[in-house]
């Protein structure tokens, strides 16, 4: 079986969960990882998280990848400050509550800005600003 390309974001409440890749659980077909190598096996191990946190799981034909990706808000709205996105189990969103100024205000990856997010264009989406996954927001009242 192959499998299509696609990056999976993922919560995980507590550490060090493991889990397969099951195209339909009902089925009892599932991927792992045997060797911990990046490579699918169907019907191998479970594959094995660290920390707490956002994820994101990049399932295609090369070796996967999980990615721990806590993010947080920036910028001079927020006096810039790094301000922690936390997860809400209620709605399953990532949820932020910050006094803001007018400003720009970014959505960053915490330890990895080369991963931040914004509205260039004010128009309330995000894309790209250059080929780095650059992104910015900006607020005024």
């Amino acid at each position: 079986m192959v499998i299509k390309s696609m990056l999976i974001p993922q919560y995980f409440s507590t550490d060090n969960v493991s889990f397969n890749i099951a195209p339909n659980p009902t089925t009892g077909y599932y991927f792992g990882d045997n060797n911990g190598d990046g490579t699918y096996e169907t019907g191998g191990a479970p594959i094995e998280v660290g920390p707490a946190g956002f994820y994101y799981i990049e399932m295609d034909n090369t070796p996967h990848k999980v990615e721990e990706q806590n993010w947080a808000v920036t910028g001079s709205a927020v006096n810039n400050q790094i301000v922690p996105l936390t997860w809400d189990s209620e709605t399953e969103q990532l949820v932020v509550e910050t006094n803001i100024v007018p400003g720009d205000l970014y959505f960053t990856v915490i330890g990895n800005s080369d991963i931040t997010m914004g509205d260039d264009d004010a128009n309330g989406i995000l894309k790209p600003l250059r080929s780095t996954y650059k992104y910015r927001y900006s607020y005024s009242s």
